[in-house]
């Protein structure tokens, strides 16, 4: 069975280099040798060695605070995977996620979809950084199985159901849409304007449905993933813009057209006032004339 770190390191050599990281950059971790190492647990992981890996004197620092996550204390070896993941001093910068055998950075979006959606194909994991200066891959959960699901959020592992934690994050992101602050959610002080501006009624029901979970590990990481989304008054606005702004823009010639209303395309244009003046005068002097009919 693969430790996380040896997942890790599997899924790193299955992937297209360089990988691609959230800040826009790419990454390409490099592998250090290895060799032949004698002991049959890693030290660090637990997992079999097979006889290469790196041996732990030759990596593990005095500096290295980490010593209570070591499964293996009476081995001197580490695992490929462990001695992979130790040689990189950035890595845990990045969240990891590890999803049909291949290693990916998550960006907080994805990281998010996959909260909402769980993987279906086994096994995977995600480890997700908030300080990035905590390693997060030995301490990390592989899930084989839709029955035992768990994520590691910084170093704390949450455990979630098969269904995700849709049921947790849709009031948390339908409380910040109305404008409320994360801070505000996280605690449940919020500010008396703001409920009045979402209405009373509705600040109510999101929060009673968040209360009883406000504190819990899978709240916290509903909250660190959790998105403003677009409301759907401004999604309307802004296509009533956009219509709104496209009849204003028509055509110089159909404005004149619309001015000039009554004149049909390719006829004589309005008279001025000149021309109706001398024919206004015209027509007072043919009333003044004597009707020949008396």
């Amino acid at each position: 069975m693969l430790t996380p770190t040896q997942l890790i390191y599997q899924a790193y050599q299955n992937t297209p280099k360089p990988l691609p990281l959230p800040n826009g950059k790419e990454v390409e971790w490099p592998i250090p040798e290895m060799g032949e190492v004698p002991d049959e647990l890693c030290w660090l992981c637990g997992g079999a060695t097979h006889g290469q890996g790196r041996m732990s004197k030759d990596v593990i620092r005095k500096t290295f605070t980490n010593t209570p996550f070591a499964r293996a204390i009476e081995s001197e070896s580490l695992c490929t995977g462990c001695g992979w993941i130790l040689a990189q001093r950035h890595i845990r910068n990045w969240s990891l996620l590890v999803v049909d055998g291949k290693l990916e950075h998550p960006t907080r979006q994805r990281i998010r979809e996959v909260l909402l959606a769980p993987p279906e194909t086994y096994p995977w994991m995600l480890s997700i950084a908030v300080s990035g200066q905590k390693h997060i891959s030995f301490p990390g959960r592989v899930v084989f199985s839709p029955r035992n699901i768990w994520v590691l959020l910084e170093q704390i592992p949450i455990q979630l159901p098969a269904s995700g934690i849709g049921h947790v994050l849709a009031p948390v992101e339908e409380l910040l849409t109305a404008g409320f602050t994360k801070t505000e959610v996280q605690t449940g002080v919020y500010r008396q304007d703001r409920i009045r501006t979402a209405g009373l009624a509705w600040w109510k029901e999101r929060e009673k449905r968040i209360a009883a979970m406000r504190g819990s590990q899978m709240f916290e990481l509903a909250v660190y993933v959790a998105q403003v989304q677009e409301r759907e008054e401004e999604a309307s606005c802004s296509m009533d813009s956009t219509r709104t702004t496209k009849t204003q823009q028509q055509p110089h010639s159909a404005s004149t057209q619309s001015i000039g209303a009554g004149t049909p395309s390719g006829s004589k244009s309005p008279r001025t006032s000149g021309e109706l003046s001398k024919e206004q005068s015209a027509q007072r002097q043919r009333e003044r004339q004597p009707s020949l009919f008396g």
